[in-house]
């Protein structure tokens, strides 16, 4: 088998494993309206943040702290997001004018109080003293999430840019930058936009 073929395969087992996923999620998350109902009064929302780039290690931390039994963890549930703001899908190309950055300009009441719920299901559902949350975008979003969660606390972590980017190159042929590569292009718009220019060589 050549080697275009063999990234061919991987991309359709990464895409129909997507998939399954979604759906498996969409038929759980239906059942957890029940606890949030029966329970949910006796929870106090408390939703942290664990903020740092893909590859710096931040599902290690988040799978390390998730073993406590208070915590509930979200490993980089774009779905739950989508659900309440939809502009903020950077990867499936859904959505026609997706944000890369966002901040308190973008917030929406109506959406911001689904969100919210949303998150606040998981925890209860979880039967979780605190709701732990990652997803590397969110880098971005930092002004965003404060006026959503003015009750949040974060977990930043940092890693040598150099590491970060030789395994982030890893992750190119199984689709890291999404569909037609919709991030890689939205990060490369931010970056002009805000005095970046890179040469071919660089970008390679």
């Amino acid at each position: 088998m050549s080697l275009y073929n063999k990234k061919n395969l991987v991309k359709k087992y990464y895409k129909v494993k997507s998939v399954l996923k979604i759906r498996l999620r969409s038929l759980i998350d239906n059942w957890k309206i029940i606890p949030f109902v029966l329970k949910g009064k006796k929870f106090n929302f408390n939703p942290v943040f664990i903020i740092g780039c893909g590859r710096s290690g931040t599902s290690i931390l988040g799978n390390t702290l998730a073993l406590h039994k208070s915590i509930c963890y979200l490993h980089e549930r774009r779905d739950l997001w989508s659900k309440a703001y939809p502009e903020l899908d950077i990867w499936s190309g859904k959505y026609q004018q997706p944000l890369l950055y966002a901040d308190e300009k973008n917030l929406d009441v109506n959406k911001t109080k689904k969100l919210r719920k949303i998150f606040f299901k998981e925890q209860v559902a979880g039967n979780c003293k605190v709701l732990l949350e990652k997803l590397p975008i969110n880098s971005f979003r930092l002004k965003f999430l404060q006026v959503c969660f003015p009750e949040a606390k974060y977990i930043y972590l940092h890693r040598n840019g150099l590491e970060v980017a030789k395994s982030i190159s890893k992750k190119i042929p199984v689709s890291w930058f999404g569909y037609k590569n919709l991030k890689w292009n939205l990060l490369l718009n931010y970056g002009e936009k805000n005095g970046f220019h890179y040469a071919g060589d660089e970008l390679a």
